[in-house]
């Protein structure tokens, strides 16, 4: 009876070093993936809002695109200018377009 006991006992210690054993693996794989998780994230919210900040520098030049006098001339682009406005660029040779 005596064996049987002490077996049962060195059984159970197995069984709780094992149990142990899992509780850690659990626990690091949980962290790592939580990790994991907060790093695409972060990468995910670095890589949009710089996608966002394009589209709106985008979206401002379409706006002044639109508010431009613009046609096209036998297939070219052709604008009314603002001759008093001042000239832009190193030889003034840029001029701002009427608004419609």
């Amino acid at each position: 009876m005596g064996n049987g006991s002490q077996a049962l006992a060195q059984q159970l210690q197995r069984m709780e070093a094992l149990h142990k054993n899992l509780l850690w693996k659990t626990s690091a794989v949980l962290i790592g993936c939580m990790g994991l998780l907060l790093a695409g994230g972060a990468w995910l919210s670095t890589h949009y809002a710089g996608m966002i900040r394009d589209n709106q520098i985008a979206a401002d030049k379409l706006k002044a695109i639109n508010s431009a006098d613009l046609t096209l001339c036998g297939g070219r682009l052709c604008a009314n200018i603002d001759r008093k406005a001042q000239g832009y660029g190193d030889k003034s040779q840029y001029l701002p377009v009427q608004q419609r």
